[in-house]
């Protein structure tokens, strides 16, 4: 290029190099578009080294959804590297083949998607690979339909490679952990479609870390979230998880989920003898269809209060404590539910100084063998807080 070029269509690069005489930008400035590299036939795009003053940016328009593609896909492809490349708010850029960006920035402001074959190099001939930094709106989108292990792309917990939000979508496992035992945070939103599912298997970080990702917004399960083997909780804001989805905890120590916020469960939820901890300030709902029941519950807030809109059950069926409300401000209020504490043939628990607040209309049932220890009601009104229809 020998001036900047706004593209409404697509290019194909069949033979030869696509280069740039200066620092020029090529913006993809249509609606659905494409970029096919044909590396067998001799195609590259070599939008930086090679020739003087080769500085060549790539830039999605907003409106334009462009994918780049080609007939290769190879963890050490330098035939499809830009100087920068920026995705503007509003604007897709699918990625079917690697692409390098190298020295400059990758800015991404609007959609990175991820698809069959698509990732971001991380091991050029030479120098080193541009990691992505992401804006306040934008999507990291995993569509790969198979199972990809996470890359560059969400490598850190600030700066470039932290993502905001992230959605794995079109039958994609998204393997978390892949082969890396580092915490890993995102700054927004998680959302799981159906038929996809994030993972994070494995997944065992040395102390003190015991959380393995943390995602400062909200976690919307739609699909499958498994911790599976995992020795790390997930710790998130709200978690919904939706009609026809399956949330699995850990089977390890360890690998349980952290709520700052509300729980909504409409679907699968196995909890398979780990704990879900409240350790917002405020008040945290638990909704839902039917009963909620969890194996063990950790309450450890601040203020507020952990407020019933469901029946809850809690067996802490390999004894133990199976509810901990640890200091005198956590307060479990029952709203009018029925709460179901231990199991029967099971020596479990009630521990810490927190308190239950009941109401004529809430109930609660307490099964198992041997003491069950002290329950301590809310006394704010004496005769309702403190009372129960049972």
């Amino acid at each position: 290029l020998g001036s900047a070029l706004n593209l409404a269509g697509n290019l194909t690069v069949t033979n030869g190099s696509l280069r740039s005489s200066g620092a020029n930008t090529l913006t993809m400035a249509g609606t659905t578009q494409s970029i096919t590299i044909s590396t067998t036939s001799g195609g590259s795009i070599l939008g930086t080294d090679n020739s003087p003053g080769n500085d060549l940016t790539l830039a999605i328009a907003s409106g334009s959804t462009t994918t780049l593609t080609g007939d290769v896909s190879s963890s050490s492809d330098d035939d499809k590297k830009f100087f920068n490349v920026t995705v503007n708010s509003g604007g897709t850029l699918a990625l079917s083949r690697g692409i390098l960006c190298k020295y400059g920035t990758f800015t991404v402001n609007g959609t990175l998607q991820i698809n069959s074959n698509g990732y971001l190099q991380s091991t050029p001939t030479a120098g080193s690979a541009i990691k992505p930094t992401y804006g306040s709106l934008s999507l990291l989108k995993y569509n790969s339909a198979t199972t990809y292990g996470r890359g560059i792309e969400w490598s850190a917990t600030s700066g470039t490679g932290y993502p905001n939000n992230v959605q794995v979508s079109n039958n994609t496992t998204l393997n978390v952990r892949n082969g890396s035992d580092v915490a890993r945070q995102i700054d927004g939103n998680l959302i799981v479609d159906s038929g996809s599912t994030l993972s994070l298997e494995g997944m065992t970080i040395a102390s003190p870390t015991d959380t393995g990702l943390t995602v400062v917004g909200n976690v919307v399960n739609n699909g499958t979230i498994t911790l599976a083997t995992s020795t790390e909780r997930l710790k998130c804001v709200d978690f919904s998880n939706n009609t026809g989805a399956i949330t699995t905890l850990s089977s390890n120590a360890g690998g349980d989920l952290e709520l700052t916020g509300s729980l909504i469960d409409n679907a699968t939820f196995n909890s398979n003898n780990r704990a879900v901890f409240f350790t917002g300030s405020g008040v945290q709902e638990v909704s839902g269809t039917g009963t909620f029941k969890i194996d063990y519950i950790v309450s450890n807030k601040a203020s507020g209060s952990i407020l019933m809109l469901t029946n809850l059950m809690v067996e802490g069926p390999n004894g133990g404590n199976a509810i901990t409300l640890t200091n005198s401000s956590d307060i479990l209020n029952l709203n009018g539910s029925s709460l179901t504490l231990g199991k029967a043939n099971v020596a479990s628990t009630i521990s810490g100084n927190g308190f239950i607040l009941g109401s004529s209309a809430s109930s609660m049932s307490i099964l198992g063998t041997g003491a069950f220890g002290t329950l301590r009601f809310d006394q704010t009104t004496p005769g309702t807080t403190n009372a129960l229809n049972n």
